[in-house]
């Protein structure tokens, strides 16, 4: 058996759900791709400093790949419904027969893996996805009428009976197994585009993403409840851009905070407390947006707030 470990919001090869599964189950080798696609980065309003972050990101992935015997193949593709032949075309020329992702919830994203899974389907190939976005997969944690929490607190509370008090296995992966079977040359990684130029450079990958961490856990998880509300205070932990872009996982942040408050959820430090408050409320977005598909669509969680008036006002706005 041969994959095709497809990234997207994932890049990193620490604690990697799919990338894992596919090196454990594909005896005979897997083989990685990145797919570019602008007109969906235009679509979402990507701006040139996100961009060059990823793309810095993802030299990094290829390189930590390779030093696992993993080629990455980076393509580009006009339009997103072009990537369902895209992808049959690379497996059918590296003779593979399955692909392995990490799951998205946004609507857009769900729909592009619907018509890849439908496409690929008919060739008699797996699609094989998985979450890993999340400490615990979306759905998990249901009203007693079987439907998503719609405020924090009870879901909170019964997030922890099922996290702690259930003992429920917080999962965390190794390194893919080294492959040495499928050799193929990892291509070269595009650090500009056409479009997307920004001046701004932030530092980008996994290495970073954990020494960001290893840092805030040291200096400043214990404080965090006093400077996190305060700009002029470094006082979060920094590592937003890197979970958005899967550098580091929530499941080694929340695993690193529970370690520095003794395998405390709710007691010990304060400041452990209320950021590890702050990776459950983050579990809690992206089940909602899991479970609610409007809040992907421009529409309000509370619908009544829909009818508030908005004034658009920019000499006003300036003055704000």
């Amino acid at each position: 058996m041969k994959g095709l470990v497809w990234f997207r919001e994932d890049l990193r090869i620490h604690d990697n759900t799919a990338l894992y599964h596919a090196s454990q189950h594909c005896e005979q080798g897997i083989l990685g791709i990145y797919i570019i696609d602008t007109s969906s980065w235009k679509k979402h309003h990507m701006v040139a400093c996100r961009v060059q972050f990823l793309l810095t990101g993802l030299l990094e992935l290829s390189q930590n790949l390779q030093s696992h015997g993993i080629g990455l193949l980076v393509k580009s593709v006009k339009k997103t419904k072009n990537i369902p032949v895209l992808l049959h075309q690379t497996i059918k020329k590296y003779q593979l027969d399955s692909v392995y992702f990490n799951k998205q919830y946004e609507i857009d994203e769900k729909r592009r893996d619907q018509t890849v899974h439908h496409y690929l389907k008919q060739f008699g190939i797996k699609c094989i996805g998985f979450d890993d976005q999340v400490i615990l997969p979306p759905g998990t944690i249901q009203t007693k009428q079987a439907k998503m929490f719609s405020v924090f607190t009870p879901y909170k509370r019964a997030y922890l009976k099922l996290l702690f008090n259930n003992q429920t296995h917080i999962p965390h992966y190794d390194l893919p197994r080294s492959q040495s079977l499928l050799k193929v040359r990892s291509s070269k990684v595009p650090l500009k585009l056409a479009g997307f130029s920004s001046s701004i450079i932030w530092p980008s990958g996994e290495k970073e993403a954990q020494r960001r961490l290893k840092k805030f856990i040291k200096n400043d998880l214990f404080s965090y409840h006093k400077t996190r509300d305060f700009p002029a205070f470094a006082g979060t932990s920094l590592l937003s851009p890197y979970l958005a872009a899967g550098m580091i996982s929530p499941r080694q942040c929340l695993l690193a905070a529970l370690m520095a408050n003794n395998g405390e959820c709710e007691g010990g430090n304060k400041g452990a407390t209320t950021w590890i408050n702050e990776l459950i409320w983050r579990d809690f977005y992206k089940h909602l947006l899991a479970a609610i598909l409007r809040l992907s669509m421009h529409k309000a969680y509370r619908l009544e707030t829909e009818k508030l008036k908005w004034r658009y006002n920019l000499k006003q706005l300036q003055a704000w």
